[in-house]
């Protein structure tokens, strides 16, 4: 799988960048198959929908905002 080998090309180029994948909520069937395929091959690499992202970064700029 293409996106496979394109997360692992990166782990190894730059061990120490954070790596995400996002889906595209409109293609479930694909995207099923792609988090089971991901999540074997690379189970650290967290996967998120669109909105899940947007509510990862909002929790993480709240924990920025309380170290201020």
């Amino acid at each position: 799988m293409d996106l496979v080998e394109t997360i692992l090309n990166l782990r190894d180029i730059r061990p120490s960048m954070p790596v995400i994948v996002l889906i595209d909520p409109a293609s479930s069937e694909n995207n099923d198959t792609a988090q089971a395929i991901i999540a074997r091959a690379i189970p650290e690499v967290p996967i998120f929908s669109l909105s899940e992202f947007h509510k990862h970064l909002d929790s993480t700029e709240g924990k920025k905002g309380q170290a201020k």
